[in-house]
């Protein structure tokens, strides 16, 4: 967030003030992520332990961005 925030210099006006990520990192997921206006739904079969964090943030911040609408 704090990147996106160099970038575009602040944050989005998000309904509610909030913005939601909703993550299922389980085996039988299929990989795939979808923005939405004030939240983000992912999927993966890489569990956030050991190194999954780093697998999976760029799916993230990915979706992340497209809060920005520009």
């Amino acid at each position: 967030m704090l990147q996106e925030i160099k970038v575009f210099g602040e944050l989005p006006d998000f309904d509610y003030g909030t913005y939601t990520f909703i993550a299922c990192y389980i085996p039988n997921a299929s990989g795939d992520g979808m923005e939405h206006r004030n939240s983000t739904i992912l999927t993966s079969t890489r569990a956030l332990a050991n190194g999954g964090m780093e697998g999976n943030i760029g799916t993230v911040s990915h979706e992340f961005f497209h809060a920005w609408r520009i």
